[in-house]
């Protein structure tokens, strides 16, 4: 699991310097490297009592209760096309690193589960196809970041990080505002206004997630709300 977390860590740090190549490369190793070791654990608990803990590479069993999660922010793309000039873009990626602290054994655990991690990883990439378009000015490669904002969004439905969840809260604030910029880019704007909708009932009941926000996230996410309207032309027609 700790080549997971590193190849992650280091995709993010290509991220943040403008290496997106590299950088994705990385975490598609990272994804690669979660499904092996998933394989893995699955593969031993057959061979051994259901309940034996899984100990691949010698470590305690891994969820989201044993990392310690490390919100990043990304600089804007440089030569940055109008996509990210007209709407504000959540560019915080996520490093993540083994809590090696002793745990009160009578504490609650989350279950193992790779779709948490899988949602971190994916978000990740997400934001490094998202900052490519945008410095690149490639529109079609919006359709493909669309398509991993969605991925990352249901991961992370399926196993919300409990032990984490300003971090949770904020993340699908990110995913949701990205989606919605993304789809009033491409003129659909009947998904940005679905997006946005949903944006702002997250933003009404994830109290953790909007607290956890910088001011300027905040800012920047309910100017998307209120003012992303479709031109007067696309509402006549």
């Amino acid at each position: 699991m700790e080549r997971v977390l590193n190849m992650n860590n280091e995709g993010v740090e290509h991220l943040i310097a403008g290496k997106y190549s590299a950088a994705k490369t990385s975490l598609r190793t990272a994804l690669l490297y979660l499904k092996e070791f998933h394989d893995e654990c699955r593969r031993l608990r057959l061979e051994r009592d259901e309940n034996q803990i899984c100990e691949t590479e010698k470590i305690p069993p891994q969820t989201f209760s044993n990392l310690i999660l490390q919100s990043r922010r990304v600089p804007d793309a440089p030569n940055k096309h109008s996509c990210s000039q007209q709407h504000y873009i959540y560019r915080n990626a996520i490093a993540a690193f083994l809590d090696l602290t002793p745990k009160n054994e009578s504490s609650t655990q989350e279950l193992p589960s790779s779709s948490g991690l899988t949602a971190m990883i994916v978000f990740n990439l997400s934001l490094v196809y998202h900052c490519h378009a945008d410095r690149y000015s490639s529109s079609s490669n919006l359709t493909k970041v669309l398509r991993l904002y969605k991925k990352a969004l249901d991961a992370l439905k399926t196993a919300p990080w409990l032990a984490h969840k300003s971090y949770s809260d904020m993340t699908v604030l990110g995913i949701l505002n990205n989606m919605g910029a993304v789809f009033h880019e491409l003129d659909k704007y009947e998904e940005a206004e679905d997006c946005f909708k949903v944006l702002k009932n997250v933003f009404m009941t994830s109290k953790d997630g909007v607290v956890a926000l910088e001011a300027g996230a905040r800012g920047g996410m309910m100017m998307n709300v209120l003012f992303l309207d479709p031109p007067e032309s696309a509402r006549a027609a």
